[in-house]
């Protein structure tokens, strides 16, 4: 079975992480034995306002790895566990412990936009394969792709692109855009704005709440006098709670359609977003209902080994492990040839539990994106907006 040998927080690895942090250059890796085992560094959030990304993530891509008895490619795996914080510093800490100290052959990570960025540069400075589960920042697979480095997300340009002109066909001709503000949420908007606007809409506010901020009602004090059809937004994890909730105490709910990318609305949220939730639609490439064989598989196979209802993280974490359980199987669990590991993960193609799944030459994923209504506490597929979706990858050069 897989071996989980660390659950590092700031103060557990803080020491040696600085210590190998202050070396400028990685050094090379020794070369391994056939049967080592495979040291695969899992780096996401497991505390803070991202904790639930982390747990779902983990969960499963753990499923996938204990249905395989615990081996990649016919190797044992080994399993290193860091918690980032969401903290691009503390986050660059954790991977170059993993890939100097700890001598990791994968490293799996992230979910922050801001922390994906320094773990793609210690990766590729090292040589290690990187594959990003959740993190959606448009430049890790455009200007910043790297043959090393695969995303089995998507790309924010992937989720609200495609929201502009459909939002625009239905009516909404001026709308007022709100974000979380961070990259993840500036990219978002920008991306939706800029199919909006091309389709002929108009923009009439932005606004972006700090991550900290819980508080949105002084956000929708105006709204209803700029008069706006419809709000486009980016809001996760316990932000998205308290954004739908206060919405409707605004008095909005009846006024002013609400629209987002699919983190607004995540399946974990639903619950505690009761029926506040109700109409609210977004983009997404996945969720519970979604019909085809392989997801009604990873559903009910997920929840009788786990006991927990499998939610978007957890389909991440599903994908990325059969990423690499494929790749690994065409290598025979070898990793020492990169370029050969690497063309090995680029063409995998399978039946996820989202549809269809294969990567672009950007190493980006290819996929469906759908509008999908939460109603009555479930997720409701309207219709494909968006058919085999590739980000158009500018700057990449592979």
């Amino acid at each position: 079975m897989a071996r989980i040998t660390s659950n590092l927080s700031r103060r557990s690895f803080a020491k040696g992480a600085l210590a190998a942090g202050a070396a400028t250059a990685i050094p090379l890796r020794r070369a391994r034995a056939a049967n080592d085992p495979i040291k695969i560094g899992i780096i996401l959030p497991y505390s803070g306002v991202y904790s639930k990304f982390g747990e779902g993530i983990t969960d499963g891509f753990e499923f996938v790895l204990k249905q395989h008895g615990g081996k990649l490619g016919g190797r044992p795996v080994e399993i290193l566990k860091g918690d980032d914080q969401l903290d691009a510093k503390i986050g660059g800490e954790v991977a170059r412990k993993f890939v100097t100290r700890d001598k990791a052959d994968i490293i799996v990570g992230t979910v922050g936009s801001n922390v994906a960025p320094v773990l793609q540069k210690i990766c590729v400075d090292s040589g290690t394969p990187l594959i990003i589960p959740t993190a959606a920042a448009n430049e890790l697979t455009r200007s910043r792709c790297n043959s090393l480095v695969f995303r089995t997300s998507c790309s924010h340009w992937q989720l609200a692109h495609p929201m502009g002109p459909w939002l625009y066909a239905r009516g909404m001709k001026r709308v007022t855009t709100m974000a979380m503000n961070y990259a993840a949420g500036k990219e978002e908007i920008e991306s939706f704005s800029e199919s909006f606007k091309a389709a002929g809409g108009e923009i009439i506010d932005q606004k972006f709440p700090g991550v900290q901020e819980l508080d949105y009602q002084a956000y929708f004090a105006d709204v209803l006098d700029k008069k706006p059809d419809g709000i486009f937004t980016f809001f996760a994890g316990s932000n998205a709670v308290e954004f739908v909730k206060q919405y409707a105490q605004a008095g909005l709910k009846e006024k002013v359609p609400l629209f987002g990318a699919q983190y607004l609305t995540d399946s974990t949220l639903l619950p505690a977003q009761g029926a506040a939730a109700d109409g609210v639609t977004v983009s997404a490439y996945w969720a519970p209902s979604l019909p085809n064989e392989a997801n009604q598989k990873f559903v009910a196979d997920f929840q009788k080994a786990t006991d927990k209802l499998a939610d978007l993280n957890s389909m991440h974490g599903h994908d990325t492990a059969t990423v690499l359980a494929l790749a690994l199987e065409a290598t025979k669990g070898e990793l020492e040839d990169k370029a050969k590991f690497s063309a090995a993960v680029a063409a995998v193609e399978f039946q996820s539990p989202r549809g269809p799944f294969k990567f672009s030459k950007a190493h980006n994923p290819v996929m469906n994106i759908y509008a999908v209504e939460a109603r009555g506490g479930q997720l409701k597929i309207l219709e494909t907006i968006a058919p085999n979706l590739a980000d158009p990858a500018t700057g990449c050069a592979l």
